[in-house]
C-alpha cells in the first residue's frame, strides 16, 4: 500500500519512485491550463494542495518527463520543452513588516540569480533585480513565473492596517513589474487564499485570469468523490478492516466530515456533483489515523477572522445562511474587508444554493462547522469545549429521544459553568450564542432569531419527527414567552411541514444568572 504523502508540497518527492507515494493525477486539468492561457490566479483554502499544484507546473515546464511517467499528460502533445521557471513562494515566510518583505524578496531574487549563475550586482533594488533575473533567463527561453501564497505577507499582518497597507503597497508594485515583462513570459500562475481588489495589490497586474470560480479551476485543488475511491481505494479498505466498518458506510461517514467544498456555482455542475471536494489534508490524516477528528482546523487559528467578527459585531448565527453576489465573493480590499468574502475564500464557508444571481453560503462539512463553533464558543463565551462536553452529549440524548424536559436541563447545566461577568454585560445575546452553537454543536437544525411577518422567534429546532420552537424571556415569566409564540403566531409558519409543533417557553433569571426550572411545554 502507497504512503499517503502528508504534508509532501514538492513534486519531484512525490514522483521521484511512484509507487512509493499515492498521487492524485491533475495533469489533464494542468495540461488544459497551461495550453489554453497563459496569465492565471486560483484562490483556495489553506492546506488545499495549491503549494503541490505550483510544483508539478514548475515541473512540467522544466520539462522533468521522468517525473510524470504513468501520469496522464505523458501520453498526451505536451512538447516537453525547458523553460526556465521563477518560483517564489511566501508560505513559511514571516514578514513584520514593509522593509522586511522587501528584504525577502531580494534575498529570494538572489538566490534565484546564484541558481542561474546570473550576476546582480548592477541591480540594487528590488524591481530592479527582478527585471534583470527575467530579462537574463528570456535570453535562454522565455520565462515561467509561479507565485504561491502571495497574499500571506498581508493576512498576516491584516489587523494592523498601516502595516498591511504598506505590504501591499511592496507587494502590489512588484507584482505590476512582471506584467511590463510580458514580451519574456511564456506562463505565470499566483495563488493565494484571497484575492484582492484589482484597485489595489492587482491594480497593475491587471491581465490575471482568475479561474478561482471558474470550471477550468474547479478541481485542480482538493479530491473529488471520485479521486478519492479511485486512489485511496486500499486504504478505505484498511480503514473499514480495522474499524468493522461496511466500505460504503465509511464513504457516508468521510463525506459528511470531508467533503462539501464548491467554489463554482451548482447550476455549472456536471452530473452527480462532480465539483465537489473534499479537504485532501483532513482526509489523508483521517486515513492514516483511521479516526475522524478536526484535522484542518487545528493548523491554523482564525484570530484575524475572530477579531473582524468583533469589531463588526457580526451574529455568528447568520454565517450559515449568508448570501452574496459573485463580485462579493471575488475580491476585498486591506481598506475594506467583508467578512462573508474572507470567511468563503478562507473556506470557512462554501457555495450552497445559487439562484437569482445569488450565492447562498454555508459550512462545507460537519469538520468545519464543529471546530468553527466550538471555537467561537471558547472565544466568546469563554467555556473550553472540555468543560461542556458532557453537556453536548445529554443534548443529543435528548432531543433525539424527545425529551424536551431534559433537554433544557442540559441547557441549565451549561449556562451554570458561564462567567458571572459575560451574563452581565449581554443576557439575551449570550444565551442565543451559545444556545445556537450548542445546538448546532450536537448536529442540529436550528434557525436562530427567524423573522417572521409580525415578530422574531430565538430559535428553532427541526429535527425528523419534529419542530421545536424556543421563546426566552428575562425578568418575567415562561408563560410569557409562551403567550408571544401563540399571540405572534410563531407555528403558523411550520404548520405546512407537517410534523408536530412543540413550544418551549424560557425565563432568564437575573439573580441566578441562569434559565428559571419552571419552563413551559406545549405541543400543538
Amino acid at each position: 500500500m502507497r504512503k499517503l504523502p502528508i504534508g509532501i508540497q514538492t513534486f519531484e518527492i512525490l514522483r521521484q519512485n511512484p509507487e512509493e507515494y499515492v498521487y492524485v493525477d491533475k495533469t489533464r486539468h494542468i495540461y488544459d491550463l497551461v495550453t489554453q492561457g497563459r496569465v492565471y490566479f486560483l484562490s483556495r483554502p489553506r492546506r488545499f494542495g495549491k503549494s503541490l499544484l505550483c510544483s508539478t507546473i514548475q515541473a512540467l515546464f522544466q520539462g522533468e518527463k521522468e517525473l510524470f511517467r504513468g501520469l496522464w499528460i505523458e501520453k498526451s502533445d505536451w512538447k516537453w520543452e525547458q523553460y526556465p521557471v521563477v518560483h517564489i513562494s511566501f508560505g513559511k515566510l514571516i514578514c513584520k513588516n514593509a522593509q522586511e518583505l522587501e528584504a525577502i524578496l531580494c534575498w529570494k531574487l538572489e538566490s534565484i540569480a546564484k541558481k542561474y549563475k546570473i550576476d546582480l550586482s548592477s541591480a540594487p533594488l528590488l524591481g530592479l533585480k527582478l527585471i534583470t533575473v527575467i530579462e537574463t533567463l528570456a535570453e535562454k527561453n522565455k520565462v515561467v513565473v509561479v507565485i504561491d501564497e502571495y497574499d500571506k505577507p498581508i493576512l498576516d499582518n491584516i489587523t494592523e492596517k498601516k502595516k498591511a497597507e504598506e505590504i501591499r503597497n511592496v507587494l502590489g508594485s512588484f507584482y505590476g513589474i512582471i506584467k511590463d515583462l510580458d514580451e519574456y513570459l511564456q506562463f505565470v500562475f499566483v495563488t493565494g487564499v484571497s484575492k484582492f481588489s484589482m484597485t489595489s495589490i492587482f491594480s497593475k497586474f491587471n491581465n490575471l485570469e482568475d479561474i478561482s470560480m471558474e470550471e477550468s479551476g474547479a478541481t485542480l485543488c482538493g479530491y473529488t468523490q471520485q479521486e478519492l475511491e479511485n486512489y485511496f481505494s486500499k486504504h478505505l479498505d484498511a480503514f473499514s478492516k480495522k474499524k468493522k466498518i461496511p466500505r460504503q458506510q465509511l464513504l457516508v461517514k468521510i463525506k459528511h466530515w470531508y467533503d462539501g467544498y464548491l467554489f463554482i456555482s451548482p447550476c455549472d455542475q456536471e452530473p452527480h456533483g462532480t465539483h465537489y471536494l473534499y479537504n485532501p489534508f483532513s482526509v489523508m490524516l483521517s486515513l492514516k489515523h483511521t479516526a475522524f477528528k478536526n484535522y484542518w482546523f487545528k493548523t491554523a487559528t482564525p484570530t484575524f477572522l475572530v477579531t473582524l467578527i468583533k469589531e463588526k459585531d457580526y451574529p455568528i448565527q447568520k454565517l450559515d445562511n449568508v448570501k452574496a453576489t459573485e463580485n462579493e465573493l471575488g475580491a476585498f480590499d486591506v481598506d475594506r474587508i467583508p467578512l462573508k468574502t474572507l470567511l468563503f475564500q478562507a473556506g470557512y464557508l462554501t457555495i450552497k444554493d445559487y439562484q437569482e444571481e445569488l450565492y447562498q453560503l454555508g459550512y462545507a462539512n460537519y469538520e468545519v462547522q464543529n471546530s468553527w463553533l466550538l471555537y467561537l464558543m471558547d472565544v466568546f463565551m469563554h467555556v473550553e469545549e472540555s468543560d461542556f462536553k458532557g453537556v453536548l452529549n445529554e443534548l443529543g440524548k435528548a432531543l433525539k429521544d424527545d425529551d424536551i424536559d431534559r433537554f433544557c436541563w442540559a441547557v441549565r447545566t451549561f449556562f451554570a459553568g458561564v462567567s458571572y461577568e459575560l451574563l452581565e454585560k449581554s443576557v439575551e445575546k449570550s444565551f442565543n450564542l451559545a444556545f445556537y452553537i450548542l445546538a448546532k454543536a450536537i448536529g442540529a437544525d436550528i434557525y436562530s432569531e427567524e423573522r417572521t411577518n409580525i415578530g422574531r422567534i430565538d430559535a428553532v429546532i427541526v429535527t425528523e419527527q419534529k419542530v421545536y420552537i424556543f421563546e426566552m424571556k428575562r425578568k418575567k415569566t415562561p408563560g410569557k414567552a409562551i403567550k408571544q409564540i401563540y399571540d405572534k403566531k410563531y407555528f403558523e409558519k411550520y404548520q405546512l411541514i407537517g410534523k408536530p409543533i412543540v413550544l418551549i417557553g424560557l425565563n432568564f433569571n437575573n439573580d441566578e444568572k441562569n434559565i428559571d426550572t419552571n419552563w413551559v411545554i406545549e405541543t400543538i
